[in-house]
């Protein structure tokens, strides 16, 4: 394929997913606006309801975890990056932190599967007057506060509500996230057990060496020294 092929095939691509792309990105921004909404307005019910939140502590730790709990996640993410980068310094420790980044998508999703639960739960805890019995381990996500007629109930049922909504939609289209991200993580654990090499460099399309994840950038070095080839034209495969 010449490049002026290959020039138009990417128009041609680009022309035939450009409302795709398009739409995701209005999709995400809606999806942001909703939560940024449903996070101050979970903010004001604690903020201004404060005394009525405590007197039901599984509202108000249902509260904490749909609000802060993906932040938490995202702050022991970061933290294990950090403390890993610290201790193996930045070049030995990439096959590490992409680890923790794998595990970082693996707890988000998880997180909206809590999330969804959590929701579904206090809004049929609610809307059916459901009054929990201490021997079951879904009692402690049953709201018992004393007047579900209120105002104050009112506006956490359609806390919750958004916030199934949106975790709905966040566990919908994690799916096929979460399954490329651990297909590909575990395919490369069993390649490193097996010891075989897992990056791979070429040249002109074609493989010419292998090495370790954790050594790939002297090799690379190495192979653009003793190459005749220049070196944009040389590319690494991970």
């Amino acid at each position: 394929m010449s490049e002026t092929e290959k020039v138009e095939h990417i128009h041609k691509w680009t022309l035939r997913n450009e409302d795709k792309s398009v739409c995701s990105v209005i999709y995400s921004l809606l999806q942001g606006l909703l939560c940024t909404v449903n996070m101050i307005f979970g903010n004001y019910i604690i903020i201004f309801h404060y005394k009525k939140a405590t007197e039901d502590m599984n509202l108000l730790t249902m509260l904490l975890i749909t609000l802060f709990g993906e932040l938490l996640i995202h702050a022991c993410s970061l933290l294990l990056i950090l403390f890993v980068r610290m201790l193996c310094g930045i070049r030995s420790s990439i096959y590490f932190v992409s680890i923790a980044g794998l595990l970082n998508i693996i707890l988000q999703a998880c997180f909206y599967y809590i999330c969804l639960g959590i929701s579904v739960i206090a809004i049929w805890s609610i809307y059916f007057n459901i009054n929990s019995d201490n021997s079951y381990l879904i009692s402690h996500f049953i709201i018992n506060y004393s007047d579900k007629n209120s105002q104050f109930m009112h506006q956490v049922i359609v806390y919750f509500i958004i916030e199934a909504f949106i975790s709905l939609n966040e566990v919908l289209s994690s799916i096929p996230l979460v399954f490329s991200a651990v297909i590909y993580g575990f395919s490369r654990e069993i390649s490193k057990i097996k010891g075989e090499p897992i990056v791979e460099f070429h040249k002109l399309n074609k493989p010419i060496t292998f090495t370790r994840y954790q050594n790939y950038e002297g090799a690379l070095d190495n192979f653009k020294n003793n190459s005749q080839v220049k070196p944009e034209n040389c590319y690494l495969e991970l």
